[in-house]
């Protein structure tokens, strides 16, 4: 096994100390025992993957589905992890770890070890101080809403919002931390233009975003509207369809849904936001930005009862489309998305 530190190579009897023999630094992982055989090389490179190579923040659950799609591809090697046609009618492919079992083993284990990575972000712990008065009465052009705070403060962290002049907000209303987010959401409702998007897991729950966000608690106003990115079942980029196969019929009650989306959909299957790393899912969104004008020409709204919503009819912006490979939205940096 290769050292992290020297990169010098120990055999089994050399590292029986649990430390690298030439420099004397401490393993974290001895794949002999461990029984997905995950090494500190193979750990290290998952968090080389999803930060850029240290240039991105990342969130905990990222950092757990990159090692859950390296663990799968030692296993089964040259697994093409959902490379096949049809991502409605194709199964989501299960971890071979749990996120318990990540968080308070490997993880743990690595920070103990080798100290807590340096781009993980997580929520802060203390709201931060009052927007200034002379702040609170701008606004801003966009808002993105996403599924989980956590994922709202890694955008946050990679200045996404800076870039965009955009204001991110999550679904579950914990970020921004405290009065924040009320003050965030009222400083919107200033711009009768605001273009708010939505941006979901790949779940029945997910769905129903884009239809919350026309509450009266959101944004009710009829001369908002609201712009669904995804994701569905059809928008699932090759390579990312790892996620929780279905075991039980689910209702799907959101509106817009394509029937085999809908049927895949209703079979409890579910892919987490937090699949695609971070350079991925911010090249997306800036894409979806950029192009929503174009698709919504042609007034493809809903109505949701409360007010009207769009549903894409299919924004090339996860790399599905025919002109559009998976691996083009890996590249970049995150200050070139805007």
């Amino acid at each position: 096994m290769k050292c992290i530190h020297c990169e010098s190579d120990a055999k089994l009897k050399e590292r029986a100390g649990g430390k690298c023999p030439k420099c004397g630094h401490k393993f974290a992982f001895e794949p002999t025992t461990d029984p997905n055989r995950v090494a500190d090389g193979m750990f290290q490179g998952a968090i080389q993957a999803i930060s850029a190579k240290g240039e991105l923040f990342f969130t905990e659950r990222q950092l757990y589905w990159e090692l859950a799609r390296a663990l799968k591809r030692k296993k089964l090697p040259g697994c093409a992890l959902g490379k096949k046609k049809g991502a409605a009618g194709t199964e989501p492919i299960a971890p071979l770890i749990t996120f318990a079992m990540f968080s308070a083993g490997y993880l743990a284990t690595w920070t103990s070890v080798h100290g807590r990575p340096e781009k993980l972000v997580g929520l802060p712990r203390t709201p931060p101080p009052p927007v200034p008065e002379e702040l609170s009465s701008y606004s801003f052009d966009r808002a993105l809403i996403v599924e989980g705070a956590e994922l709202a403060a890694m955008l946050v962290a990679n200045r996404f919002h800076f870039e965009n002049n955009c204001a991110i907000l999550s679904k579950d209303r914990r970020y921004p931390v405290g009065a924040t987010f009320e003050t965030v959401k009222q400083m919107l409702s200033r711009n009768p233009n605001l273009a708010v998007f939505a941006l979901h897991d790949c779940s029945a729950n997910g769905m129903e975003l884009a239809s919350m966000l026309r509450t009266e608690s959101w944004f009710p106003e009829a001369g908002i509207r609201v712009y669904d990115l995804g994701l569905r079942p059809s928008q699932i980029p090759p390579g990312e369809r790892m996620g929780t196969p279905g075991t039980s019929p689910t209702s799907v009650s959101a509106f817009g849904i394509a029937d085999a989306d809908r049927a895949w959909l209703a079979a409890g299957h579910e892919v987490e936001l937090a699949t695609l790393r971070p350079a991925k899912l911010m090249k997306a969104i800036y894409l979806g930005f950029s192009q929503v004008s174009q698709y919504a020409s042609d007034d493809v709204w809903i109505d949701s009862g409360y007010g009207y919503y769009y549903i894409d009819p299919g924004l090339p912006i996860w790399g599905t489309g025919a002109d559009m490979g998976g691996s083009v939205l890996d590249g970049g940096s995150y200050d070139s998305f805007g």
